[in-house]
């Protein structure tokens, strides 16, 4: 997307993708393209590629408020805040970085970037959080 992108504003145009005997501009390709994903994440925050840019991560996200907004059951996370011991184990294991000890007591576990990987459910000693598959509130 972001070698796409560089292409159409015109900052590449001279270098061939095709070309088989100079790899410099190739070089040059993915040096732009590293140094733009890496000053979107100093700007936005973490994952800012995946959030502004990724085009699997934008339908997901489109499907997902769809879904909720006309209540197709689907697979989501289920929390019950009275087992909770506020370890927070399942913070410590969330690869995206999400506060779940902190949903788990609002009982709000309905955050996009969660991608119901279930580690949180795996890590929680007190069986506080649990797959559930009902239309999202």
């Amino acid at each position: 997307m972001v070698s796409f992108l560089i292409f159409n504003l015109g900052v590449a145009k001279n270098i061939d993708l095709f070309a088989s005997n100079d790899d410099l501009q190739l070089i040059i390709l993915i040096t732009i393209s590293i140094i733009t994903i890496s000053l979107l994440s100093i700007l936005f925050g973490s994952r800012a590629f995946c959030r502004y840019l990724c085009p699997q991560g934008v339908f997901l996200t489109i499907g997902s408020k769809i879904g909720r907004k006309i209540k197709i059951p689907s697979l989501q996370l289920k929390s019950t805040p009275n087992n909770c011991s506020n370890c927070k184990l399942c913070d410590k294991s969330c690869p995206m970085g999400l506060d779940v000890n902190q949903m788990v007591t609002n009982s709000t576990l309905n955050d996009l970037n969660c991608i119901l990987c279930g580690e949180c459910i795996e890590k929680c000693p007190k069986d506080a959080i649990n797959y559930s598959f009902t239309a999202k509130d």
